[in-house]
């Protein structure tokens, strides 16, 4: 399990490697949809998906960009199942 789920728009990429470092220097293991956290020849949505699951919480980066992408809203919806 991972502690936090953090949805961001691809537009705030640096914002949210910041927010993960912070996350990371206080000992919380954030999970974010780089290349190294999505295994090869898996479904980008499968792994999403089953990573809000298992997280403790979402956090969202919160930005002009995040409140217009679609894939933020189906990730935050994702929460409610």
């Amino acid at each position: 399990m991972t502690d936090a789920f953090i949805s961001y728009s691809r537009h705030d990429g640096a914002e949210a490697a910041l927010l993960v470092a912070h996350l990371r220097h206080n000992q919380l293991e954030p999970w974010l949809d780089t290349d190294d956290q999505i295994s090869a020849g898996s479904r980008w949505r499968d792994e999403v998906a089953r990573a809000i699951e298992e997280a403790a919480c979402l956090v969202v980066v919160i930005t002009p960009h995040a409140l217009a992408s679609k894939e933020v809203a189906r990730e935050v919806e994702h929460t409610d199942r």
